[in-house]
């Protein structure tokens, strides 16, 4: 038993173009090699399928994340977006306490912090979208 994970850049018309685990990997590493000018200066929808192995067959969708990646003027992974989201997330996580804090301070940014995540960096597929994202995550072709 395994897992794989596919990635997939989702079109406004709700067609898809399905990036190889390197490509996927190297646009988050700040590889400069890889870029993708077609979506130069775009934010766009991004599927992340993990998928279960067994015998290196698919056999289920695992796991499933739906966000938003924001592109540069080259086609390369917007840092500014990337940051952003990852001050959104640490905020998710709540802070410590202060020891000087009222025993009946309830904080609630971390609640907040997680609806902003909801609505500012994820969407919902429609159903229909979704079957062909998860039939093509379990082909063995690529598109």
């Amino acid at each position: 038993m395994g897992f794989s994970m596919k990635a997939f850049l989702v079109n406004e018309d709700d067609t898809f173009k399905q990036l190889t685990a390197a490509q996927y990997k190297k646009l988050f590493s700040k590889d400069e090699t890889v870029s993708l000018p077609e979506y130069k200066n775009t934010r766009v929808r991004c599927a992340e399928i993990v998928v279960e192995l067994v015998n290196r067959k698919p056999v289920r969708i695992a796991h499933t994340s739906f966000s938003y990646i924001r592109f540069d003027a080259h086609g390369g992974i917007d840092q500014a977006y990337v940051d952003e989201i990852t001050r959104v997330i640490a905020e998710m996580m709540g802070g410590i306490p202060s020891p000087n804090d009222p025993e009946n301070l309830i904080n609630a940014a971390d609640r907040f912090a997680k609806k902003r995540f909801r609505q500012k960096f994820t969407w919902e597929p429609s159903e229909e979208l979704e079957r062909a994202l998860f039939d093509q995550a379990l082909t063995q072709k690529r598109l």
